[in-house]
């Protein structure tokens, strides 16, 4: 398929996956022939950013699951957990409830109270109310795993991929590396006028010198060295979010890029960008796409 507007798409890993919570009590609901995942939602002004995430995230089986079976409500910290609960009634009613529509009426104000960006009913950033969605979720959720304090959640286990960053000193040839934890990979655009979803990858993935203003300090060498960066997919996740940025910056300010990106429904393959592409099969289908 081939998208102008779309910023974030919802790739789910091949083959994956093959009730405690009450009804919400979202207002204005329609009942009819809803219910089973195909229950919609009403707009509360212009929140039909807010609207999209929610659609894509209660089309995520296994978190559709963790939720409306109210299995999350073990997890919840103590004083904390106002949005999983206002999240999971929402599910419930678009899952259980045999509504044609309802009003997220609660996640609004759950998030606008934490959130004054989310507070009114003006349009937002579909990308940024994602990440926030997601992050607040997890801190709820999370907990300790005993190695090195990490702490983990459902929303780790499945949208969270690791990225390694490895930097060759040209002068001395030391290899240096680190890691980054991600919930969103951020993919830049070619200037063209049509390009694909691989293409974004490639540019991501690409190696590049590191030089001028952007010299790293090398510590074998003492001081700062032409490096060259390579990025690898260290660690895959489940589900796995792709932002594309459609705003680049020049001399002029911000500009927004306009072209058109091709995508694939299924076997979108990112097996070339592992550390190890000779051993891992990733292949993904994609289930959702937010567009604004």
């Amino acid at each position: 398929m081939e998208d102008n507007n779309s910023r974030a798409r919802f790739y789910h890993l091949v083959p994956k996956y093959g009730g405690g919570v009450q009804p919400g009590s979202s207002a204005g609901v329609e009942r009819g022939e809803g219910g089973a995942g195909q229950t919609g939602l009403g707009n509360v002004g212009n929140t039909c950013y807010l609207n999209c995430v929610l659609q894509c995230l209660s089309n995520c089986t296994p978190l559709v699951d963790y939720f409306i079976t109210g299995a999350y409500a073990q997890d919840v910290g103590r004083g904390q957990g106002e949005l999983c609960h206002a999240f999971a009634a929402l599910l419930t009613d678009m899952w259980l409830g045999d509504y044609v529509y309802v009003f997220p009426d609660e996640v609004k104000r759950v998030l606008g109270k934490m959130h004054t960006s989310f507070s009114d009913g003006t349009q937002q950033d579909a990308q940024e109310l994602l990440l926030f969605f997601l992050n607040v979720l997890h801190n709820d959720l999370k907990k300790s795993t005993g190695v090195r304090n990490k702490e983990a959640s459902i929303i780790t286990k499945l949208f969270q991929g690791q990225l390694s960053y490895i930097k060759l000193c040209l002068n001395c040839y030391h290899n240096s590396s680190q890691t980054e934890n991600f919930l969103s990979l951020s993919l830049p655009m070619p200037v063209d006028s049509r390009c694909s979803l691989q293409d974004c990858l490639r540019l991501f993935f690409k190696e590049e010198v590191l030089s001028s203003s952007d010299q790293p300090f090398c510590s074998f060498c003492g001081h700062k060295q032409d490096q060259m960066e390579s990025i690898q997919l260290l660690k895959a996740p489940d589900i796995i979010i792709i932002h594309l940025k459609r705003f680049e910056s020049d001399d002029h300010g911000n500009r927004k890029l306009t072209s058109t990106v091709t995508f694939p429904l299924e076997d979108l393959d990112l097996t070339p960008y592992t550390t190890t592409p000779a051993t891992q099969h990733l292949k993904y289908q994609l289930y959702g796409v937010v567009s604004s």
